[in-house]
């Protein structure tokens, strides 16, 4: 390539790339080879795009890698370096893409507006965690807040409702 630009008439390159990506190649070649030695990295790749065919057309294989970088999108940092749950050679046990395999993990389903599920994103992301384990955390102080609050601090149940206090700062 670098002889088609520098000698465009001698006709090297029959589709050619533009000079800015052929200076490029050897340090993308690099960066690739690293990503591939990192174990943790591979085998996430492994468990959640191994299955997929892979595109026989440039075309396709654009489409593909387009599709895995939108999916890349929804996680704050690289889910191969969240915390792995227990080790598995079948499945994904990381906990920030994966965590409701936890063993005592029972998924619940919760409503929110799309401002409020972003607030709650850039939340968890902020503390490093996976967003059911931030919404896993807030609910345990709440909990146990509306706990206390029926024992009324004396070992003993107080007659009356849930504490709205504690649900309406969920």
């Amino acid at each position: 390539m670098k002889l088609h630009h520098a000698y465009p008439k001698a006709g090297f390159a029959r589709h050619a790339l533009p000079l800015r990506i052929v200076e490029g190649i050897n340090d993308r070649v690099a960066h690739v080879q690293r990503e591939i030695r990192d174990p943790a990295r591979r085998q996430w790749f492994e468990h959640h795009y191994g299955q997929k065919r892979t595109p026989r057309l440039r075309r396709e294989k654009h489409e593909e890698v387009q599709r895995c970088a939108e999916g890349m999108e929804r996680y704050p940092y690289p889910p191969w370096e969240s915390r792995e749950i227990k080790p598995s050679t079948s499945h994904c046990m990381r906990v920030l893409c994966c965590g409701y395999q936890q063993d005592d993990a029972h998924p619940e389903f919760i409503t929110l507006a799309e401002a409020e599920r972003e607030d709650l994103r850039r939340m968890a992301y902020e503390k490093g965690w996976y967003l059911g384990d931030l919404i896993g955390n807030l609910l345990d102080r709440a909990v146990e807040e509306w706990r206390r609050s029926r024992t009324g601090g004396r070992g003993e149940e107080r007659s009356g409702d849930v504490n709205s206090d504690a649900c309406a700062r969920l």
